[in-house]
């Protein structure tokens, strides 16, 4: 049987998860707001499948592991506001390379920022320990190839 909070007004894990997870998407949204950039947290997944190399819209979505038409919604709002930027593929002119720009670059050098930031907070004692129980939580659950991979079951299929 799990161990229960020895005082009942604690929050549960469930609970702290949540809160974890407003805590950094208020501290991204800040930061990105303070930058002068546009950004969806959602949007995370397309900057980190993008950071290496453009890729066809097809790619992309296999990489998410979502349809086409919802990578390509998240594509056209990402255009929009100015991070992703369609290419000739000089391998296939009838196709076109997805890729981010400067902003998109500086969307994800502000995202490691606030990353460190929030893992500095934890501390070098604590971090490692930390990051490991979410990661065997993640593995336990299946779902590790598709976190290392940048793919997300909170994405729209």
């Amino acid at each position: 049987m799990a161990k229960k909070s020895s005082r009942p007004d604690e929050p549960d894990l469930a609970i702290l998860l949540v809160a974890a997870n407003r805590v950094l998407v208020d501290r991204l949204m800040a930061a990105m707001d303070r930058a002068g950039l546009t950004m969806r947290p959602s949007w995370g997944y397309v900057i980190r499948a993008l950071y290496a190399e453009p890729l066809p819209l097809a790619r992309l979505a296999e990489r998410l592991d979502v349809t086409k038409q919802a990578a390509q919604q998240m594509v056209d709002d990402m255009a929009a506001a100015g991070l992703v930027e369609r290419r000739a593929d000089p391998d296939d002119g009838r196709r076109k390379l997805l890729a981010l720009t400067d902003d998109g670059r500086r969307v994800r050098a502000t995202a490691l920022g606030v990353s460190a930031a929030l893992e500095a907070e934890v501390g070098d004692r604590h971090a490692p320990a930390l990051r490991a129980a979410l990661l065997g939580l993640v593995e336990r659950h299946g779902d590790a190839e598709a976190v290392r991979a940048g793919r997300s079951r909170a994405l729209p299929r």
